[in-house]
């Protein structure tokens, strides 16, 4: 997914370390309440408006299989750039910081985890950016897989 010598912006879900490519985040803004989209995906939590720009935002918890938790105010948004697709974010507990990619890693075959690799004291999961919103696709609103 990403070449050695890049970096991580790291984050975590559930206590669990993950990151996603730095060259896919745009920016981390702070918790903004979104507005749900009737009948949506269970992947989507909503749309919110950023200045005067809307954005798409994931249930990250969803897509990668964690237990749902209630919004709050200590959450934050991470926005992507477009090489991630147009105007999307996902919301996460808190920000790592930004870690150097280097070392031995473990490769995923799965859709949107790329690797697992030991980051100081704990394992860091790479989240493939780019294929969250065609994981959104590949699944049916109650979260199982399409046949």
């Amino acid at each position: 997914m990403s070449e050695r010598g890049s970096h991580a912006c790291s984050f975590r879900l559930d206590g669990r370390l993950f990151g996603f490519d730095l060259a896919r985040v745009r920016e981390v803004h702070p918790y903004s309440p979104w507005v749900p989209v009737p009948l949506a995906h269970r992947g989507i939590h909503g749309l919110v408006n950023l200045r005067g720009r809307i954005h798409l935002i994931l249930n990250i918890r969803a897509l990668l299989g964690l237990p749902e938790k209630a919004p709050s105010e200590s959450d934050l948004l991470i926005l992507f750039n477009e090489t991630a697709g147009p105007s999307l974010g996902v919301v996460v507990d808190e920000i790592g910081g930004i870690l150097p990619l280097a070392g031995p890693s473990l490769d995923s075959s799965g859709p949107l985890v790329a690797s697992a690799m030991a980051a100081k004291d704990d394992m860091l999961t790479m989240v493939r950016a780019e294929a969250l919103i065609s994981a959104v696709s590949q699944r049916e609103p109650d979260g199982g897989e399409k046949s």
